[in-house]
């Protein structure tokens, strides 16, 4: 399942994301995943997909030694780790649907 969440900054749509997140975590017995992509994070660049997927690679245990450097094999690598798991993933303060959508894509996995 994807899902997306759009609206105006400050009307809530990372606490009904993580509220949803909660409720479905039973549903993804192999792992939850949160990362902010500071999309809109005034004062902060973005995260760039490849910075991205190596702080999502980190939090599901992955050693920061076997995280390739190349931005595409560290794509495989994401989606090669996350292949047949139920992993609920929740992207927050994405800049754009292409940002949250090409680079990170693993299926099965929800995004809120």
């Amino acid at each position: 399942m994807i899902s997306a969440i759009d609206g105006m900054g400050g009307v809530g749509k990372t606490a009904l994301a993580l509220h949803a997140a909660h409720r479905l975590a039973d549903r993804y017995p192999d792992g939850h995943l949160f990362i902010n992509l500071a999309g809109f994070t005034e004062g902060r660049q973005p995260l760039d997909p490849s910075q991205a997927l190596a702080e999502l690679l980190r939090d599901l245990g992955t050693p920061p030694q076997l995280i390739p450097a190349d931005p595409q094999a560290r794509a495989a690598f994401y989606r090669d780790r996350l292949h047949g798991t139920r992993t609920l993933i929740v992207l927050d303060n994405a800049a754009s649907e292409i940002r949250s959508g090409r680079s990170c894509r693993a299926p099965p996995a929800a995004w809120c």
